[in-house]
């Protein structure tokens, strides 16, 4: 029993369509980095996911090569002396753009005469399973403890 290709790594479309609906980044990473002094903390995450090519070798598409894709995220946090805490940041903080895909991916493929949407999120160009689709976020938040 195989559950996984592995000639699928670091591809997207092709053969791996029929096993697998999203890419499959051969390097993927989340590093994070904090600091904290007294009741302030503060946080930088990067994530990371490798480079992509089309597996369709005897076609060319509209993109054939997705390369890595870096997002930073920073958030601070804060905790007052009476049980208050304050906690904002910034996902995405750089507000990159998700790698377009085109219609080489799986989001769309034809089988016989029909077009069968291969993922439920249609034809947005991306794959939002991997990439930011939502752009710069901020977020704020205040908890009190109790």
């Amino acid at each position: 029993f195989v559950l996984f290709n592995e000639s699928c790594v670091g591809f997207f479309n092709g053969a791996c369509l029929t096993i697998l609906d999203d890419p499959v980044p051969a390097y993927k990473h989340r590093f994070n980095v904090s600091w904290s002094s007294g009741n302030f903390q503060t946080e930088l995450v990067w994530r990371q996911i490798g480079k992509l090519r089309d597996s369709y070798d005897d076609q060319t598409y509209f993109t054939e090569q997705i390369p890595a894709y870096s997002l930073f995220d920073v958030s601070a946090r804060y905790e007052t002396e009476n049980g208050w805490a304050i906690i904002g940041g910034v996902k995405n903080a750089l507000d990159k753009s998700p790698p377009i895909f085109g219609n080489n991916s799986s989001q769309w493929e034809q089988t016989g005469a029909e077009w069968n949407s291969g993922a439920s999120f249609g034809s947005i160009n991306t794959h939002p399973t991997y990439y930011d689709v939502n752009g710069r976020t901020i977020f704020f938040k205040v908890t009190k403890f109790f």
